[in-house]
């Protein structure tokens, strides 16, 4: 685990892994089998990354953010600029226009056919 500067987390170990009590501070998970009890009593299990507060807001690895100007800002400090890693318009505009190209040549190719129907002969 890595605790920001003035967190309050206490660990207890079990069969089952570990569990920290956050009571100020953040913690960032690098283990799946951690459990984390948040003020209000509720368990959390964060995934390999994830930080995690005492209200359990939970905030994956690759949060970072853009502002109003559009800039991408490094919010989980780790170095490096995330704003673009998920699937947004860049990944979901290609993929429609080569739908809507696939929709258009299929649809030409059936106006310009023959209309005359295909009979097979019985066997």
């Amino acid at each position: 685990v890595k605790l920001a500067p003035n967190s309050v987390v206490s660990f207890s170990v079990s069969n089952t892994g570990m569990i920290g009590e956050i009571i100020a501070g953040e913690i960032t998970t690098f283990s799946d089998s951690l459990s984390i009890k948040t003020i209000d009593g509720s368990l959390i299990s964060p995934k390999f990354g994830d930080t995690v507060s005492p209200t359990g807001v939970v905030k994956s690895a690759g949060d970072d953010e853009r502002d109003s100007t559009g800039k991408c800002i490094d919010k989980d400090g780790d170095g490096k600029l995330e704003c673009d890693d998920g699937l947004g318009a860049g990944f979901y505009l290609p993929l429609f226009v080569a739908a809507a190209v696939a929709v258009a040549t299929v649809y030409i190719g059936m106006r310009e056919s023959d209309s005359s129907p295909v009979v097979s002969p019985n066997r």
